[in-house]
């Protein structure tokens, strides 16, 4: 099985003229995925910033609550909760460069990387590589599917 925004976000780059790309959603859940000849070959899924963030407080004995704003501060934190905020978020950036460029590595040269989602912004301007930011992809798509079901509409 794969998630429907999963679908949608493949749908909505093919919607942009992308036969290849590596599509990375920074929402709740990061998910890193790749189309390959037109069509979905698979990807990576993580937690999102703000669930990393919540798992430190749930998880642990003495980490605090925190709740973000904007930007992250570079590390190193100076106290608890500006070491929270960078860890959470240099660490996704982290993973989501690694992903990003092994699901590039399989192929063939330069694949789009194309970003959505809530924190697709925020994240872009930190990728080691050009990206195209499309706030909308996923409804796109969605929009993409229901237009090559219903031609008529």
């Amino acid at each position: 099985r794969v998630g429907p925004d999963r679908l949608c976000g493949a749908s909505g780059a093919m919607a942009h003229g992308y036969r290849e790309a590596v599509i990375v959603d920074a929402g709740t859940a990061v998910t890193v995925d790749v189309l390959a000849g037109g069509a979905f070959q698979g990807g990576a899924i993580f937690p999102g910033l703000d669930i990393l963030i919540r798992s430190l407080h749930e998880n642990t004995a003495v980490l605090p609550e925190l709740f973000r704003s904007g930007t992250a501060p570079d590390p190193p934190g100076r106290n608890t909760e500006e070491a929270i905020l960078a860890g959470t978020f240099w660490g996704m950036v982290g993973a989501v460069n690694e992903l990003v460029e092994r699901s590039r590595s399989s192929l063939t040269g330069d694949a789009a990387v194309l970003v959505t989602g809530g924190n697709g912004r925020m994240l872009s301007n930190h990728l080691h590589c050009e990206t195209s930011l499309l706030p909308d992809l996923v409804f796109k798509g969605l929009y993409h599917l229901y237009m090559l079901n219903n031609p008529a509409s």
